[in-house]
């Protein structure tokens, strides 16, 4: 009798699992997203507020680069920054002279051939960053971006 009662259970409960797996697999569609729906509820559950990232260009530059190769190098170089903060805007208008002074020193330590890899970019814009947060004495820039990078 025992053995009736448990293979009853047992075929109710495969049963239970095949029925669940049918229902979802043919039976049930999901409904799809509404986006207008979707982005109020986004905004009102949102604990970050969506901003949009603040971009400062500097002008473009031509320096001379050391070349042990060649008599003489030269970079085509534009910059800009990604910036954490709106703020920064300022503090990079008022000390714009020292942070093109820091770039020019940065890139005069380099040589052409370093400076024109793929690892020397990174490492420029590494550089270039711990450059200006000692200036700053805080965390300024987000991403450096070349718009213009030529190495003649």
């Amino acid at each position: 009798m025992i053995d009736y009662v448990l293979m009853a259970f047992n075929l109710v409960g495969v049963l239970a699992v095949l029925g669940f797996f049918i229902y979802t697999t043919v039976l049930y569609t999901r409904p799809l997203p509404d986006n207008k729906v979707e982005l109020v509820s986004f905004k009102e559950n949102s604990k970050y507020q969506i901003m949009e990232a603040k971009i400062y260009k500097l002008d473009r530059m031509f320096l001379n680069l050391q070349s042990r190769k060649a008599r003489m190098r030269n970079i085509d170089l534009q910059v800009q920054f990604l910036l954490f903060k709106d703020d920064f805007v300022a503090f990079l208008d008022k000390n714009k002279h020292i942070v093109y002074d820091k770039i020019i020193e940065i890139i005069a330590s380099m040589e052409a051939d370093e400076v024109n890899s793929v690892t020397g970019k990174i490492l420029l814009e590494e550089r270039i960053k711990k450059a200006v947060e000692e200036i700053a004495k805080t965390p300024v820039i987000k991403t450096v971006y070349f718009t213009t990078f030529v190495v003649q």
